[in-house]
């Protein structure tokens, strides 16, 4: 009986050596899949971690999942940490983030035998569709007496591969597909007042919270006449990093000179796709997705500024679903830039030209006095 119980132990430590010898040394896997969609949206997706809960598998093998934003959002540096009964406590970073086509990921866990590296490949194919490829690995070899422990893990890890990557293609072609009210139309010559700043999308409403009250103020006090909504005009964008060039603006009924700080952008009678997007700020993304599709496909080129027209004010309807956000893409016509943008400069801008004018004039002066 004595000789049998110590048996026992070396039965169990051969087993398991045995395990650790066909148990995974590394691993390695690659998954793709085809979206209907524009690879622009694909890689803003990506490179934004604020979507990535909305795809991400997890959330549905382990419903106690937590995720938490990190400091950054976008682009390299861009994290969030997660907490849940199946995955454990862990860290998502992005590591590499380049212009619409390739996107690394480090994805820690403190389940797993070392950091697993991931990376998505772009391959558009014409404007309608995308092939996306993930690449994944451990970044270390599994120590020999750990392998066992790691039977389960490939098998594991390719089934939340291939879940993340039909995640991600259901959402983008949920998000193109969706019903919108999307008509051809013809944006009307307009004048907008209002302020330029080039700022992270993610800060816009704070932006127009100390933009807007600035303008209607001043357009008060000179008895300028407002027409309209307020509007964003999105004049340049960064899919990299995140910045728009916005202005937060109304439209007034005839051009004058701008104030210190302000501008003044006219927008000319253009044909244009407008789009009627009823629901909360939050979920314009989902309009904007749409109307890039849709340009793509019908291989045409939008021209800027894309203009959003606030038409129901938040203070007058409390039911976000009854918001009215009209949506303009101004179609390129090959023609001449139909946005006109004078530019005001700004007090420390004309400071800052004073000075170097009398740092000129007295170079000079030292130089004819030599």
């Amino acid at each position: 009986m004595s000789k049998k119980l110590f048996l026992i132990p070396i039965l169990l430590i051969g087993l398991y050596l045995i395990a650790c010898f066909f148990g995974p040394i590394a691993y390695k896997g690659e998954q793709e899949t085809k979206i209907d969609g524009s690879y622009p949206l694909v890689y803003l997706f990506l490179n934004d971690i604020r979507d990535w809960p909305k795809w991400y598998s997890w959330s549905k093998t382990d419903p106690s999942l937590k995720f938490s934003s990190g400091g950054r959002e976008v682009n390299v540096g861009a994290s969030f940490t997660f907490d849940g009964n199946s995955y454990g406590k862990g860290l998502v970073e992005v590591l590499e983030s380049e212009q619409d086509s390739f996107v690394t990921v480090r994805m820690k866990n403190n389940k797993w035998p070392s950091d697993l590296m991931l990376n998505w490949q772009i391959i558009p194919q014409g404007n309608q569709f995308v092939y996306v490829k993930c690449f994944a690995r451990l970044k270390k070899p599994i120590p020999f007496f750990k392998r066992a422990l790691y039977l389960a893990m490939p098998s594991k890890l390719d089934y939340m591969l291939k879940e993340d990557m039909a995640g991600l293609k259901g959402y983008i072609e949920g998000l193109v597909q969706s019903d919108f009210g999307v008509k051809q139309d013809t944006f009307k010559n307009k004048i907008y007042y209002g302020i330029m700043e080039p700022i992270l999308s993610s800060k816009l409403p704070s932006f127009f919270a100390r933009a807007y009250p600035k303008i209607y103020k001043y357009l008060d006090s000179v008895n300028v006449k407002y027409i309209g909504p307020p509007v964003n005009l999105t004049l340049d964008w960064e899919g990299t990093s995140g910045y728009v060039y916005a202005m937060a603006a109304l439209p007034i009924e005839k051009n004058i000179r701008p104030g210190i700080g302000f501008d003044i952008l006219e927008v000319k009678d253009n044909p244009c796709i407008k789009l009627e997007h009823y629901g909360s700020y939050k979920t314009l993304r989902n309009a904007h997705a749409k109307l890039d599709y849709l340009f793509r496909r019908n291989n045409q080129v939008i021209d800027k500024p894309i203009i959003e027209e606030y038409v129901t004010s938040p203070s007058q309807e409390p039911d976000t679903s009854k918001w009215l956000t009209n949506i303009y893409y101004l179609i390129y016509t090959g023609g001449q830039k139909n946005s006109i943008i004078t530019k005001t400069k700004t007090l420390d801008d004309i400071k800052k030209e004073e000075e170097d004018q009398r740092k000129q004039e007295l170079e000079e002066y030292n130089k004819r006095n030599q």
